[in-house]
């Protein structure tokens, strides 16, 4: 598992420093300040609509106190809106600039970009008038950062990062990467700390180096997000199969950021000290969630149409820039963060462990045992046993547990107590396992979820995060096959559900490329997938699994899935003596 901690205590304990040279043109006189604005086009709740004064608008990022509009296809346009929305400045920019390159560093009173044809450095004031350009060095490869005190250009080139004193003329070299390719991904001031992407063949990893010694503080094997402000930072970055967003204010111990839904994924804006985070709702919605860092509040979420493109902060309010159809709006968030209180817990790091919340674990995971009959493993206990053709990461983040082991408590409450203890009694124990990945040897992939027998023992393995509930779904039922077959005669026909000239593969590996897609066909559907099609016991788990999901209406509407889903359920109740159960179970939910 990527260890991130190490980076982030670093990022607190580091100090560091911080025109051929530059070439000063005379300053365009400021653009006077026009009445022309974004028009309000409606309003729902606390969000207003705009029509932006500019089109093909792609991001937005605060700047100087206003809000600073990108737009353009091939050439960019820069637009500077007040809090009134009105342009209080704007500048052409010849090239289009992308928001995600590096080379992009705002600064409260410039901002600095890389024009790629000019081979420049272009630096323009608050008000878009550019106030110096700087040649790039000899042997550049990607692109330069400016400074934020414009006196030191970092740079590559073939194997090294090095930095340009632009007053002294002084290059120096910041750190040898012979026999490797290295790119600037970032600039963290504040901290002492330069990012830089690394490649060696096929493998590419994320370092972090002093800005004065060049020394590697820490190398990590996937994408991070860092931003810092002051003495805060805020991290987002992969985690198994999630997000995790980290930040730390004012040399406090690091927190986490938990988002109820695990499948949403955000962004900070360290302007606000705010965090907003969103997830894709049935209909193809986005609902989002802003999060105030300081008060540890939550503002009710709110339902956004169309395509995020990019958000920023200002005057205490989030913009949002979205997509519909080929129409761009600004949408204004006026957020009250007083709904609830958010879920900020502690992220765990050698210099500060969280034994608190290892205990709270703990204590949830035997309730959990002693409510269910199950065995609940965390930590390295969840990892001890392993198949000859997986290995299990153990999840160490204390936060993290918890969520899933509540998450899990709510998901076992949706099964009948005779399901799962007569489940369990088919096994001398069986023993659901919460851990931090699963990958798979021998060519395998990572997967979600594994169930497997260990002599009599029954292992159900969970990786923690967005596929959580329908990993434990899935892997449940195969156990739960276990009783059905021995209880009822009601899957004995299985296969004459399915079309006439279809078969399964009975293989795995097969990955029944070979079958029709008609079969996967609205109306004529007879399959939730592929892997539906490789065995009997597939296509059944696959359709238990999709039958306890929200918002899986139009995926039963299908009548080959229809009778499926009800022999299912037919064989579960009668299996399981349920037959007078009053109460519609979760799998029922479809049934027409």
């Amino acid at each position: 598992m990527i260890r991130i901690t190490a980076l982030l205590l670093a990022c607190l304990l580091l100090c560091g420093c911080g025109q051929s040279h530059t070439t000063q043109p005379d300053p365009a006189p400021a653009p006077a300040a026009t009445q022309e604005r974004a028009v309000f086009t409606g309003r729902e709740g606390n969000l207003e609509h705009y029509r932006l004064p500019v089109e093909n608008a792609y991001a937005l990022r605060p700047f100087g106190g206003g809000l600073l509009v990108f737009s353009g296809t091939e050439h960019t346009s820069l637009t500077l809106l007040s809090s009134q929305l009105e342009i209080l400045a704007s500048a052409q920019l010849d090239f289009f600039l992308d928001v995600q390159s590096p080379a992009l560093q705002i600064q409260p009173e410039h901002l600095s970009c890389y024009h790629p044809e000019l081979a420049q450095t272009l630096v323009l004031d608050s008000s878009l008038r550019q106030i110096s350009q700087i040649a790039a060095p000899q042997g550049l490869t990607g692109v330069p950062l400016l400074s934020q005190d414009q006196k030191t250009l970092y740079y590559c080139t073939d194997g090294a990062l090095r930095a340009w004193d632009l007053t002294s003329g002084i290059r120096r070299l910041v750190a040898d990467f012979s026999g490797q390719q290295v790119s600037i991904s970032g600039l963290l001031e504040s901290h002492g700390l330069i990012q830089c992407t690394v490649t060696q063949g096929q493998n590419s990893s994320t370092c972090f180096l002093s800005t004065v010694t060049g020394q590697i503080t820490k190398r990590l094997d996937a994408p991070v997000s860092l931003r810092t402000a002051e003495s805060r930072y805020y991290a987002c970055f992969p985690y198994g199969a999630m997000q995790a967003m980290v930040f730390s204010a004012d040399d406090q111990p690091p927190q986490i950021l938990l988002p109820e839904l695990p499948g949403a994924e955000g962004a900070f804006l360290p302007e606000l000290s705010f965090a907003v985070t969103g997830c894709l709702m049935e209909g193809g919605s986005i609902q989002l969630t802003g999060w105030d860092l300081e008060t540890a509040r939550c503002s009710e979420p709110i339902q956004l149409s169309g395509t995020p493109l990019s958000l920023a902060g200002m005057d205490g309010n989030i913009y949002i820039l979205t997509q519909q159809d080929s129409a761009i709006l600004l949408n204004r968030w006026t957020i009250q963060a007083d709904a609830a209180e958010a879920r900020i817990l502690p992220y765990a790091t050698d210099a500060h462990p969280d034994e608190a919340g290892l205990s709270q674990c703990r204590q949830l995971a035997q309730s959990i045992q002693e409510t269910y009959g199950l065995e609940i493993r965390i930590g390295a206990e969840a990892a001890a046993v392993q198949p000859w053709d997986y290995v299990f990461q153990p999840e160490t983040q204390p936060a993290m547990i918890l969520r899933e082991l509540e998450l899990l408590k709510e998901r076992l409450a949706q099964y009948p107590a005779s399901v799962l203890s007569d489940t369990a009694a088919h096994f001398s124990s069986l023993r659901i396992c919460l851990v931090h990945s699963l990958t798979g040897t021998a060519g395998l992939h990572h997967a979600n979820g594994l169930q497997f027998l260990q002599g009599s023992d029954a292992y159900i393995v969970l990786a923690i995060g967005r596929y959580a509930d329908r990993a434990l779904y899935h892997e449940l039922y195969h156990l739960m096959q276990t009783h059905i077959l021995t209880q009822c005669a009601a899957l004995d026909h299985w296969e004459s559900l399915n079309p006439q000239d279809f078969s399964y593969d009975y293989s795995y590996t097969a990955s029944s490329q070979s079958q029709p897609s008609v079969y996967l066909s609205t109306g004529s559907r007879a399959f939730i997938d592929r892997y539906s099609m490789t065995f009997p016991k597939e296509d059944q788990a696959r359709i238990l699994e999709y039958a306890m999901l929200p918002g899986q209406q139009e995926l039963f509407q299908a009548p080959a899935l229809q009778r499926k889903l009800s022999v299912l359920c037919q064989a579960i109740r009668e299996a399981y003596d349920l037959t007078d159960y009053p109460q519609p179970l979760l799998w029922e939910q479809y049934l027409q």
